[in-house]
């Protein structure tokens, strides 16, 4: 690969998706989950015993230049939708005022500009805790 082939505007991701139904935690709605918030590259799902845990864990590539999605609308049948939460596993250099991964709040435009900004729009709940969690814990 040529040097300038190489995209500096994306990066990779391990997101976990959570409130899915167990029925639904298969290939096919991680990947569509995936391909939602960026772009589907795997997931660990595999194993009857992965679906116990209460979110998929899903390896995604996304554009540096669009905010972080808290959350999704995906569709699983005609008339049935699931809100999804979503989490970040290793977030680092995020801006919690504008959803962006190449800076900080500290230096946000939105901080530095005359902008209203009662509050930053992203929490840190984006961040994962990487303990697995299981729906008996």
């Amino acid at each position: 690969m040529a040097f300038q082939d190489l995209k500096f505007d994306v990066t990779e991701f391990w997101v976990q998706a959570s409130n899915i139904l167990v029925k639904c935690m298969t290939e096919d709605t991680t990947r569509g989950i995936g391909d939602e918030i960026g772009s589907f590259v795997s997931t660990h799902i595999g194993s009857e015993r992965l679906k116990w845990h209460e979110f998929l864990r899903i390896h995604i590539l996304m554009s540096l230049n669009k905010p972080l999605a808290q959350s999704a609308l995906f569709q699983i049948n005609l008339s049935h939708f699931l809100h999804i939460q979503l989490w970040y596993e290793r977030l680092v250099d995020f801006c919690y005022l504008c959803g962006l991964l190449d800076h900080k709040k500290e230096t946000c435009d939105l901080a530095t500009s005359n902008i209203p900004t009662k509050r930053p729009l992203f929490r840190e709940y984006l961040s994962a805790n990487n303990e697995a969690k299981t729906r008996f814990n």
